[in-house]
């Protein structure tokens, strides 16, 4: 987890809470604050007060700690931590071992996120933790990651590896992919993407391979823009390692900037392939 009190750092808070005789109703609360070099430094405090709608509580070597869930979007380590246990052991023992910490420290985390978001980017839809395992041959229960896409923004992924940040259109239906062909094919609306394409590659983004051999018909083999005409999506995106930064602003500011960047793309597609 994320938030660890040791045995000596809970001595110690023991030591303070009887030196200065703090009630024993209050509890240690972590928090992040504006400040500091990085924009955020870390608080910590005795309170009285405890919201489970907006709080997380635990208890170590006998300290109670609480930290509110907002904060805990900044705090280090929590999610790649319940991953790559989730990861070691996927099983419901795991699972229901770490339910509250799922709840608090990763979806709860997660939400607030796209809530940053959603003024500019639109309301989101967050992953389910179970995988569909009906016809899959691995029949692990749950998902290793969390993710979610929004509306006019793009995809965002965390796992034990790290943030994923990506945007364009996944998987179009044959109607669609149609009205795709149809643009990327016409010279006008074909040279825009093609610029659009460049400029995100340009800014160090990935993008997928087409997945047709060949250009599909009606449209001829040395089509100038044969290579979009191969994709039945499109699709850009950026991957970056875990690290501390992931406890900071920066996690928040790296999926902003992602989808701004695609902005250009997605209106694109809004314009001649739909919604």
């Amino acid at each position: 987890m994320g938030i660890v009190l040791t045995e000596k750092a809970a001595s110690e808070v023991k030591r303070i809470i009887a030196d200065q005789k703090i009630e024993p109703e209050m509890v240690l609360r972590v928090g992040v604050t504006g400040g500091g070099c990085s924009g955020f430094s870390y608080a910590l405090g005795f309170d009285k007060s405890f919201d489970e709608k907006v709080d997380a509580k635990y208890e170590y070597h006998g300290v109670p700690v609480v930290v509110d869930k907002k904060s805990a979007l900044y705090l280090d380590g929590t999610t790649i931590d319940f991953y790559e246990g989730l990861e070691a052991d996927n099983s419901k023992t795991y699972w229901t071992a770490h339910k509250t910490v799922y709840d608090d420290m990763v979806r709860a985390p997660m939400d607030l996120l796209l809530a940053e978001l959603e003024p500019e980017f639109g309301p989101a839809r967050l992953s389910r933790p179970n995988r569909d395992i009906r016809f899959a041959a691995d029949k692990s229960p749950y998902k290793t990651n969390i993710y979610a896409s929004a509306r006019d923004g793009g995809y965002v992924a965390l796992n034990a590896a790290g943030l994923t940040a990506a945007g364009g259109r996944y998987m179009m239906d044959t109607a669609a992919l149609a009205r795709y062909r149809a643009g990327v094919a016409a010279d006008s609306s074909g040279k825009k993407v093609v610029a659009l394409v460049d400029a995100l590659r340009a800014k160090g983004y990935e993008l997928n391979e087409p997945e047709l051999k060949r250009v599909p018909p009606p449209f001829g083999q040395d089509h100038p823009r044969g290579d979009l005409l191969r994709l039945k999506q499109l699709i850009y995106w950026r991957s970056w390692d875990a690290g501390r930064w992931i406890a900071s602003a920066e996690a928040l500011e790296r999926v902003r900037e992602a989808w701004r960047d695609g902005a250009a793309l997605n209106a694109w597609f809004t314009k001649y392939v739909g919604a």
